[in-house]
């Protein structure tokens, strides 16, 4: 007789739902990931504006070119902030998925523990009854060379 863990399918469920965790928390951390770029690359630009700026203004420039420059300023400002405003949301939804994938872990693991402790046992039992079909057979051969 085979081993057969009798909660297989629920140790299977919970290994699929540790698995979506995983990806929705890769998902989630991507998303923040890319926010922080878009950050920094936002940061970059306002950098790189302003100086080109201050190097144009000692130069003259027009002044609806200057006007131009500080729309775009204000345009990159507000984007700044939006995606600040975003990356803290991200911050919160990737530790809410962090805090998902260790529940499901957790639970995964507590039924791994259990069918590894059913296997042991299930191997023990079989080695015991191994152990007396064996000690029978010694018995019946001894008996036959003994009353022989």
């Amino acid at each position: 007789m085979a081993f057969r863990f009798r909660l297989q399918s629920v140790l299977e469920h919970r290994r699929h739902k540790e698995e979506l965790a995983q990806a929705e928390l890769a998902k989630r951390m991507k998303a923040e990931h890319d926010c922080l770029k878009q950050l920094e690359w936002i940061s970059e630009e306002v950098t790189t504006r302003r100086e080109q700026l201050a190097q144009r203004s000692a130069k003259g420039m027009p002044a609806h070119e200057y006007a131009l420059a500080g729309d775009y300023a204000t345009t990159l400002r507000i984007q700044q902030m939006r995606q600040a405003s975003r990356l803290g949301l991200l911050n919160a939804e990737t530790e809410l998925a962090r805090g998902k994938l260790v529940i499901a872990t957790r639970d995964r693991k507590a039924l791994d523990v259990l069918r590894e402790r059913h296997l042991r046992e299930y191997l023990d039992n079989e080695r015991r009854l191994e152990q007396i079909a064996l000690d029978e057979v010694a018995v019946r051969n001894y008996s036959r060379k003994n009353s022989q």
